[in-house]
């Protein structure tokens, strides 16, 4: 038995593979789709992006898809991001991460094409791409994170419970969330809705007072329609009303305005049906897409990768299958090289066991290292 010191933490090959077992039943729940293309070539789209603290700077923020950071960017500190709308896959594009290579390829022709230099302009890179969350640009570790976090539909910047306000009863069943700074950046987006709550609060600080829109009852009305009064002038029962004043939503929607405005900071909890009553009048249409917000008027769908059909099935279960699948030489080749393997490996240990020696990453990165030369 050797003298050398036992290290911190030492497995069994039983315990060894156990953890492995582990590992994979982790790893088919958290990532159950392929990984086999990027989705470079399908353009600007909603899809989970990830950013990499291994090769891109702070200073130079980028962002990747699903199978790149599966593949390309594997063994990288990586930051997973959540679905980002409109962005493209940064990865091998030659103007970001450092220029590091794309790794996938659609037959002999990359999916992200690194031979020349490619700025994707739709990307929008805010401060998650450096690992920092909510208006208290807080870093987040999700080893130790406890705390509830919200996503904006807008900005899809995520913020902490804590710095949102404790949220009544009566709203904690919204479907959707803006935040303070989506709505002082568009104003226009605080409508009267019976789908809407309202939190008030000054100076960034937690919400400190509520509302459910649809208890307002009256709105304050801007009329966008053209009130020239081409009837007969005396007739006393004109309906005609100017343009401010408060009055039942007898309208239609594209009638009115159902803007309001507020002097406090304002975060707008939305229900289920609320993008059936956005407002729909002129004025707001026209903001809508002057603001590039026309994604919500209907739900967005988010890239997902295709499932693997191999998710929930042991690395051993799944090569068998493979195995299996393959032309009969092809099959009889495959398995003499893992049984080639599988003695090269068996040999290699056989020494630890006699000498009672501890097998450390170093001796299994040299064992590999060795078959590669």
């Amino acid at each position: 038995m050797s003298d050398t010191p036992l290290p911190e933490e030492t497995l069994t090959a039983v315990e060894f593979v156990s953890r492995q077992t582990e590992l994979e039943h982790d790893a088919q729940e958290a990532l159950p789709g392929k990984f086999e293309s990027c989705t470079y070539d399908n353009g600007p789209i909603r899809q989970n992006v990830y950013a990499c603290r291994t090769c891109s700077p702070t200073s130079d923020p980028a962002g990747m898809c699903y199978s790149c950071s599966m593949v390309c960017h594997a063994d990288h500190d990586l930051l997973e991001l959540f679905p980002k709308r409109q962005f493209r896959c940064d990865c091998g594009t030659g103007a970001k991460f450092n220029q590091y290579p794309c790794r996938l390829k659609k037959g002999s022709v990359p999916a992200c094409p690194n031979e020349t230099t490619h700025h994707n302009h739709h990307n929008h890179y805010n401060h998650n791409f450096q690992g920092r969350y909510c208006r208290c640009d807080g870093l987040y570790d999700p080893q130790k994170e406890e705390e509830v976090m919200y996503q904006c539909v807008v900005c899809e910047d995520w913020f902490h419970h804590r710095c949102i306000g404790d949220i009544p009863i009566h709203v904690q069943e919204f479907e959707d969330y803006v935040c303070r700074g989506c709505t002082a950046q568009h104003p226009f987006l605080i409508q009267e809705s019976p789908h809407s709550a309202l939190g008030f609060s000054i100076d960034n600080q937690p919400i400190h007072e509520w509302t459910r829109t649809s208890a307002i009852g009256e709105v304050d009305v801007i009329d966008t329609t053209d009130t020239t009064d081409t009837t007969d002038t005396t007739d006393t029962k004109d309906t005609t009303e100017s343009i401010g004043e408060k009055r039942k939503r007898k309208e239609t929607p594209k009638d009115i305005c159902l803007v309001r405005t507020f002097s406090v900071q304002v975060d707008l909890f939305l229900f289920n049906g609320w993008r059936s009553s956005l407002c729909a009048c002129q004025t707001c249409t026209h903001h809508y897409t002057e603001h590039a917000l026309e994604f919500l008027h209907q739900e967005e769908k988010t890239y997902e990768p295709e499932v693997d059909e191999d998710a929930g099935k042991s690395l051993l279960d799944a090569g068998m299958e493979h195995l299996q699948r393959m032309d009969r030489v092809k099959a009889l080749e495959s398995a003499l090289a893992y049984t080639c393997f599988a003695d090269e490996l068996k040999q290699f240990l056989k020494k630890f066991q006699l000498s009672g020696d501890i097998v450390k990453k170093e001796d299994i990165q040299a064992f590999f290292a060795q078959r590669e030369a």
